[in-house]
């Protein structure tokens, strides 16, 4: 038979001889969802197996009757396929690779399923009326059978004139033979646009990952400009600088970092609004400053809005320029607010029309309040510098001095020595003798001060009765035995209250007694938290304590 014929195909049981199942060149286990079925099945080929005439690459698998079934699948009939279990469950045997067998599903169909048998009864073979589905799996396993890939056999159903089937028998070989051939050519077609389709998908995708990633690091790329903009924002209002030179310093940074052409910062300062800080020729300030008043920029201050213009050729300039043509082209303007409350704007320029139309405005509000912000803080500074006044009587500065140009000073070294001392015996000298008196010894004590210590270092009165001096650049072991012998002088002091004549008035002269604390300050620091110390300090001492403590 194998000499005379090209394709074979017998239907065997567990009882058909051996001998075919070693010659045959494929195997195909027909096996529906019906799970007891399954171990009669691998019983025989594990005896097949036992016998060495089990070959796995033989084996294909047919899944006959397929129905939904909770639980399961095809996956699970074939995973119980490939292992034989003892009965007794004492050992397990590997049939075959159930990842790597071929296999395919026929669906059940109840209404096909009684066509069958109605042409069988009829013997009238028919695939007419058979649902798309069960052609297609009727024709996948045809192509498993009968393979008509090049270079592979064909499978050619006998002819009517030689084979005694019937007309109608033979109607259906030719039917299944030309719908496996179109059916197949369908095929081929349905892949190659299944594989053009999958292929464009791919793409997207793809291009969809690069522009996500470029997006991404755009963003990382954005966020890290951002923080290093903040940390030099930082870096700049802790230096020991003025306000106007701090907001300088900022428009600086904004312009290096985000490669801005032209930026203006403008702030009202309570009568006018002044141009606070800007990299544009000092002659155009009069039009800068005078942005509020243009119609299209109240409706941005109005609405809290940025706002962006720009002419459309070289011959238009801008609504707010006047003897500017060449200059800017496009810019954006933002309102200032502190608290709901509206402080200035801040203008960036482009000399290139139209240069504005793709910028992130994100980035630009976040620069904004990251402004808004430092002149918040500044503000403060600002405060402190316009307060700073000197003592009536000891012509000393006051305590605010400290946190703006005496930290100036104090800032250009590492370390420095702060010394707070008290006068503990002022408040008696008031009572005892007279205010008068006590205001003397300020200014005698003060004096005597100023007579034994450097101009670099900052000395100011703190507070009623306390005094603080800033050794800048000395350790607190050096100033020691200084303040000291200062100490001593001082208390060895009488001092007197005076009448117009110069003479001593009776009864009005004392002499003072000092608590001095001391510590170190560094570099970058809180100043006011060593202050508040050393305060504290003094403030809790015995009345009677008359020493140096270093704390």
């Amino acid at each position: 038979m194998a000499k005379n014929h090209t394709v074979i195909l017998i239907d065997c049981d567990f009882d058909t001889p051996i001998n075919y199942f070693r010659q045959a060149q494929e195997i195909y286990l027909i096996q529906s969802l019906d799970v007891l079925t399954i171990q009669p099945l691998t019983a025989f080929l594990r005896e097949l197996k036992a016998k060495n005439i089990l070959d796995e690459q033989k084996l294909r698998i047919v899944l006959n009757k397929v129905v939904k079934v909770r639980g399961v699948n095809e996956k699970t009939i074939i995973g119980g396929m490939a292992f034989y279990n003892d009965p007794s469950m004492s050992f397990m045997t590997e049939l075959f690779d159930r990842n790597l067998i071929k296999y395919i599903s026929i669906p059940f169909d109840e209404n096909v399923y009684a066509s069958y048998l109605s042409s069988l009864i009829e013997c009238e073979i028919t695939l007419k009326g058979y649902p798309k589905n069960i052609m297609q799996s009727l024709q996948e396993l045809a192509n498993m059978i009968y393979p008509v890939a090049s270079g592979k056999s064909t499978y050619k159903p006998p002819t009517v004139s030689n084979n005694g089937f019937s007309a109608s028998i033979n109607s259906t070989l030719d039917q299944m033979k030309k719908y496996q051939y179109l059916g197949r050519k369908k095929e081929v077609l349905i892949a190659i646009v299944i594989i053009l389709i999958v292929v464009i998908i791919g793409l997207i995708i793809y291009n969809l990952r690069i522009h996500k990633k470029i997006q991404t690091f755009k963003n990382i790329n954005q966020k890290i400009t951002n923080l290093s903009v903040v940390q030099d924002f930082m870096t700049a209002i802790g230096e020991t600088t003025s306000v106007d030179d701090k907001i300088k310093k900022i428009n600086e940074i904004l312009i290096e970092k985000y490669e801005i052409k032209y930026s203006t910062i403008v702030v009202f300062d309570g009568a006018e609004y002044v141009v606070k800080a800007s990299n544009v020729d000092p002659r155009h300030w009069q039009s800068l400053r005078s942005l509020q008043d243009v119609d299209m920029f109240k409706d941005s201050i109005a609405t809290a809005t940025p706002k962006y213009v720009t002419v459309n050729n070289d011959s238009e300039r801008l609504p707010y320029q006047k003897m500017e043509f060449g200059r800017a082209k496009s810019a954006i303007f933002f309102p200032l607010y502190i608290d709901n409350v509206y402080i200035g704007y801040w203008i960036i320029e482009s000399g290139v029309a139209h240069d504005f139309d793709n910028v992130d405005t994100t980035v630009l509000e976040v620069i904004k309040d990251n402004i808004v912000s430092v002149l918040k803080t500044v503000t403060h500074q600002k405060t402190l510098e316009s307060i700073v006044r000197k003592d009536l009587y000891s012509g000393l500065y006051s305590e605010e001095y400290l946190y703006g140009e005496g930290r100036k000073i104090i800032d250009q070294y590492t370390t420095s020595s702060i010394c707070m001392f008290r006068i503990t015996n002022l408040e008696e000298i008031n009572k005892n003798y007279s205010r008068e008196l006590g205001n003397e010894v300020i200014t005698e004590v003060s004096q005597k001060v100023q007579e034994n210590i450097s101009d670099t270092y900052v000395f100011v009165r703190y507070m009623g009765p306390k005094f603080v001096i800033a050794f800048s650049g000395v350790d607190t072991d050096s100033v020691a035995d200084f303040l000291n012998d200062l100490k001593n002088s001082i208390e060895e002091m009488d001092i007197s209250l005076r009448d117009e004549n110069g003479d001593i008035i009776e009864g009005q002269t004392t002499k003072v007694t000092l608590n001095i604390a001391l510590s170190t300050y560094y570099k970058g620091t809180g100043l006011e938290e060593i202050l508040k110390k050393l305060e504290e300090y003094l403030d809790n001492a015995d009345k009677n304590e008359s020493d140096i403590t270093n704390i």
